[in-house]
């Protein structure tokens, strides 16, 4: 299953190809990007930003590799960069094809010599390999050498860097080189032979950075270069990055890495029990917003790449589409479970802090009422009563709260709409004149959904219905309040029309 094929002239042309980004992730929140023809557009673009902290706390480390390839005396560069007023090198000329086959490979073409790039990451580590093959079957391959200039950074993702705000100290050997500073280290290493040779790459520019009016430039530092002379026929290279020490990997030990990230893909791909192809790519897609969290010790959903971390509104949201659908029934307990251990006077929380030191934040109103939600179609998929007994009292805890009140003002009124402080639904954004408590129609549709389907679940579990029961009788004036509120609606939009 092919995911994606780049059309020829996003290729050759700078403006087209630059709108299309791919992503590879690792599991843990971190990640490689770039754009098709391998130029950073933005800040958080690279072939390696390390999620330190699982899954935030994330930095860029290897920002790109250069490749230059000397044959019949000439210089080619299959690098391609922004600099102001000027694209250099610009290596996109040669490349031949992209796709997403089932990780991100390009392909360039110089005379007789095709090299294929691919790139991925190893699963539940900071770790990218970028894998090379080189095939030349003309007669002229003497003397025919490939040098890889690593261009590296230790940063937060969200900012720039100048050659003044770090200093980078390597331990240079024959495979390649660890780099340190004084908060972090990393290694590059290949099966090419590294020469330190330390220089700054100066005045980067980042066009969608540039668009968002935010910083745009900046400086990579380029430790040395890994060089190897072709020989006739098939060249298998590497590159590999890592927050580990992976000095001594070899080629055999780069291709079984890879076979194991392919295996694992097919395997997510007979669990979901899909045979379309659209349904396979979103499954695979899917994935990549499944990670680990460390201070959780368990999974988690994150909310988006590049910038989001986890939230738990969106997370519950998510969930079905995410696990359930696709068969991945133990992540979807484990996440469900993570935040039902982190309920607080029946709110889950809205985003978890980025260390086990500190409580997460609570400041959201509708995302225990998507977790009781997912909670029932978890055990619509799995009919999973051991589980739903297992955090009964989370779902008790949350009703009784909403109904009784809670923290931010958050209680249910007596014609069975959901009040709250500002600032706690999706729409976070407030005004100074903005009401002290206001009312959002979502949650009380949310509410009322769950009103429908759990009375019969905890029949299925011999629970209580108590809490639900006191909803219940509210339901006449929930279904008034959301009938007031839709007449409101298509009122003042026949009044826009008549206008």
């Amino acid at each position: 299953m092919n995911r994606f094929n780049a059309l020829r002239q996003d290729l050759s042309d700078y403006g087209s190809g630059i709108q299309k980004e791919w992503i590879v992730t690792n599991g843990l929140g971190g990640y490689a990007s770039s754009t098709i023809i391998g130029t950073n557009t933005r800040t958080y673009h690279g072939l390696l930003v390390a999620a330190l902290n699982p899954p935030v706390d994330r930095t860029l480390l290897l920002s790109s590799l250069d490749e230059e390839i000397r044959l019949n005396g000439e210089t080619h560069h299959l690098a391609s960069h922004k600099y102001p007023d000027i694209i250099h090198p610009e290596g996109s000329t040669y490349l031949k094809h992209f796709s997403l086959d089932p990780f991100p490979t390009t392909v360039y073409q110089i005379g007789d010599l095709e090299v294929t790039r691919c790139v991925f990451m190893i699963h539940g580590e900071n770790t990218t390999i970028i894998r090379y093959s080189l095939n030349n079957d003309a007669d002229d391959i003497d003397n025919t050498i490939l040098r890889v200039f690593p261009l590296v950074n230790m940063r937060d993702f969200h900012s720039t860097t100048s050659s003044s705000d770090i200093y980078l100290v390597q331990d240079a050997k024959r495979t390649g080189t660890k780099l340190r500073s004084d908060e972090m280290k990393f290694t590059v290493t290949s099966n090419m032979r590294y020469h330190p040779d330390e220089m700054w790459f100066y005045n980067f520019e980042y066009d969608k950075e540039h668009e968002r009016g935010l910083a745009y430039r900046e400086d990579n530092y380029n430790p040395g270069y890994f060089e190897i002379e072709l020989k006739q026929g098939t060249n298998h290279i590497f590159v590999a990055a890592s927050t580990s020490d992976l000095s001594d990997l070899t080629i055999n030990d780069i291709e079984d890495l890879y076979n194991k990230e392919v295996e694992r893909l097919h395997v997510l791909g007979d669990r979901s029990g899909f045979n379309d192809d659209l349904a396979l790519k979103l499954t695979l897609a899917a994935d990549s917003f499944i990670v680990r969290r460390a201070s959780t010790h368990s999974r988690s959903i994150i909310a988006g790449y590049h910038w989001f971390s986890d939230w738990g509104r969106d997370a519950m949201i998510s969930l079905p589409g995410l696990t359930l659908v696709t068969g991945r029934f133990e992540d979807s307990k484990q996440i469900l479970l993570s935040f039902a251990q982190n309920c607080r006077d029946g709110l889950i929380p809205n985003r978890f802090a980025d260390s086990d030191k500190y409580q997460p934040d609570y400041n959201t109103v509708d995302a225990s009422l998507w977790f009781v939600h997912a909670v029932g179609r978890y055990f619509a998929y799995t009919g999973d009563t051991a589980f739903v007994e297992t955090i009964w009292g989370t779902i008790s805890d949350i009703i009784s709260s909403y109904t009784e009140g809670t923290h931010f003002g958050i209680r249910m009124d007596d014609d069975g709409l959901i009040t709250h402080g500002s600032q706690l639904t999706w729409m976070d954004a407030t005004h100074q004149d903005a009401a002290k408590h206001v009312r959002s129609m979502h949650c009380g549709i949310t509410l009322y959904g769950q009103l429908l389907i759990w009375p019969s679940i905890c029949k299925r579990i011999h629970r209580p219905m108590n809490c639900w029961q006191y909803l219940q009788n509210t339901v006449s004036q929930i279904r008034s309040g959301i009938r007031t509120i839709c007449v409101f609606l298509i009122a003042l939009v026949l009044m826009m029309i008549i206008q």
